[in-house]
């Protein structure tokens, strides 16, 4: 059976148990099933699984992910994924590890693959932002202090309805959020460019 898993999926895949230590690489697997699975709205950064090429585990969890979802939508078995990724050669112990984490959360892969289609997320359009000083003084801010309120402006690409997201947050609340979009952005590049 063909998965149909990209090659970047695949050498994504393929760091795990080889440039990504084993110890890591069960790690990398067990936070990627954990994120996806999650109730949770925020799950704490794992500092010191990220720390030695924080690309590269960012890059292997998504493929394994890629791998597992795919896995789910194309109802394969666990000895088809045993199968494909031995005909993509990658390390046995890989795949052991693999198969495995797929047995234990097919059933919850799948019930989580109905909860979302590929488009469930809205997309944005435009963001628009205002600069806010306050006159008075309230519970969350004193006489002068400047905020800004930033609106994503979005559709949502299965019902085709306008989201507005908004937020305000004080100058340095801004900065930080640019420089997490501007590392977001050089993650992206360095992904795409393949050099991670």
């Amino acid at each position: 059976m063909d998965l149909e898993i990209s090659e970047q999926a695949l050498l994504g895949l393929q760091q795990l148990y080889s440039t990504i230590s084993p110890e890591v690489s069960k790690k990398v697997i067990y936070n990627s099933v954990k994120q996806a699975l999650t109730t949770k709205p925020y799950i704490p950064y794992k500092q010191d699984l990220y720390a030695s090429c924080p690309d590269r585990i960012k890059q292997a969890e998504v493929c394994v992910l890629v791998l597992f979802f795919q896995a789910v939508r194309k109802s394969a078995s666990i000895e088809d994924v045993r199968s494909y990724l031995t005909g993509k050669s990658v390390k046995n112990e890989l795949i052991d590890e693999l198969v495995v984490t797929y047995k234990l959360h097919k059933d919850e892969f799948r019930q989580k693959s109905l909860t979302f289609a590929p488009n469930f997320l809205p997309y944005v359009n435009d963001v628009a932002w205002r600069l806010d000083c306050d006159v008075a003084s309230s519970s969350l801010s004193k006489p002068g202090d400047i905020n800004y309120k930033i609106q994503f402006l979005g559709t949502n690409s299965s019902s085709k309805e306008e989201v507005v997201t908004e937020f305000t947050c004080n100058p340095e609340e801004l900065q930080a959020l640019i420089n997490k979009l501007k590392e977001i952005e050089r993650s992206c590049r360095r992904v795409a460019s393949n050099k991670i």
